[in-house]
């Protein structure tokens, strides 16, 4: 496991300097980046809020998200849920449109 943990660090590590630090034009993609992927501009609900909690009890290593966090696992509750079953964060059209809309946003970065 610790060499996956080093390769991300070089990546994390290689991001900041070429993106952050030397704003160059090519560089290291590191899609955990809080400054990149910044939640700032989106709405994140409660029901993301209690799950966050939920999932750091379960990943202990979780520390913190960032909007692809959010914008995968509503990628996953729209590609899982079928109409009639829970609904949450909210309907599947509410769902859908919520979806589409942290989707461009995330390409926007």
């Amino acid at each position: 496991m610790s060499d996956i943990y080093d390769e991300l660090e070089e990546i994390k590590n290689r991001h900041e300097i070429e993106k952050h630090n030397e704003s160059k034009k090519e560089y290291q993609v590191d899609p955990s980046c809080l400054k990149c992927y910044s939640t700032d501009g989106i709405e994140i609900g409660d029901w993301f809020k209690r799950f966050w909690k939920i999932f750091q009890k379960v990943i202990l290593e979780a520390m913190s998200y960032n909007r692809n966090t959010y914008v995968k696992l509503m990628e996953y509750i729209v590609l899982t849920r079928m109409d009639g079953e829970e609904n949450y964060p909210s309907s599947k059209k509410k769902r859908n449109r919520e979806f589409e809309k942290i989707r461009k946003e995330g390409e926007n970065c």
